[in-house]
């Protein structure tokens, strides 16, 4: 009887030697924290380079090895951007252009959208497929007679060149579409029945509930329109008309007669991502919304 009472006492004791499956995961998440911090610092190195670089003197920014936090701050690249460049007009061309073509092109994609997900009508699905089919062109292949029609039409050299091609987007209409397309329609024949028109059905029905489709697809227009730089080397001639990656491009090219251009070329980069960061703070909530509903 004694020799059963102690065997079930040490079966009940705990494992002395047994691994802690708490210590171990705490261990695993540390290992990954550290493993994503570094690759968020090698993400974010080059930001922090452009913008050490563009306070630093022209003689700290080309010694080796490169530092990171220069030994003396100095705003000469700032000053000699401003006064060697047109960096000004270049900033206002760009925010007009970007503006401009945003917009167009979310009202365009809009109506399109809603046309395809309120409506059913003949070859709809061939008409659609046919939009999504355009997105599936590299913009390399239609350049070239794109670039005819805007020589025989006299766009050389505007800013419309730089605004109308881009306005009927197969890939923002497809990405309003997929939204829309999840309105109930029943919301739609209740505003018909209350005497709502096909315009107010698309006002007052459709663009709000696809209102976080328009924040996220906002800020990836943003940044194309920005960020172009193919289009607009190609039919934009006049330094006065350059678009900021133009004229960035231009700066680097003096680099090479005059190393002070080289600091400013990094200010011009730092200054030139502001808007893309005030932006995504303006809409970071519809974007992250965005891509929550679109991964429902």
């Amino acid at each position: 009887m004694n020799d059963r009472t102690l065997s079930l006492a040490e079966s009940r004791k705990p494992e002395r030697n047994s691994l802690n499956p708490g210590g171990s995961s705490r261990s695993r998440q540390i290992l990954l924290h550290v493993v994503l911090l570094g690759f968020a610092f090698f993400s974010i190195y080059p930001l922090l380079f452009m913008l050490s670089g563009s306070i630093k003197p022209v003689s700290e920014l080309t010694s080796l090895p490169p530092n990171l936090i220069p030994e003396r701050f100095t705003v000469d690249g700032y000053s000699h951007l401003f006064e060697k460049t047109s960096f000004a007009r270049w900033f206002v061309n760009s925010i007009v252009v970007t503006t401009l073509r945003v917009l167009l092109t979310l009202i365009v994609a809009a109506m399109a959208a809603f046309s395809f997900a309120a409506y059913h009508f003949r070859f709809r699905r061939l008409l659609f497929l046919m939009v999504i089919g355009s997105v599936l062109l590299p913009f390399e292949v239609i350049y070239l007679p794109l670039l005819k029609i805007i020589i025989d039409i006299g766009w050389v050299n505007t800013y419309q060149a730089l605004i109308v091609p881009f306005i009927a987007s197969g890939f923002s209409v497809f990405v309003l579409h997929q939204f829309m397309v999840t309105i109930p329609p029943s919301l739609f024949e209740a505003a018909r029945a209350d005497g709502g028109s096909e315009w107010q059905l698309f006002r007052y029905v459709a663009v709000p509930v696809s209102r976080p489709a328009f924040g996220a697809l906002g800020i990836i227009l943003f940044l194309q329109a920005w960020n172009s730089f193919f289009w607009p080397m190609i039919v934009l001639h006049d330094p006065e008309k350059f678009v900021l990656p133009v004229g960035v491009m231009s700066i680097l090219g003096s680099a090479f007669h005059e190393q002070q251009f080289m600091t400013a070329a990094l200010a011009a980069s730092t200054l030139m991502t502001i808007p893309l960061i005030i932006v995504f703070l303006a809409l970071q909530k519809q974007f992250v919304a965005g891509l929550t509903r679109a991964s429902k």
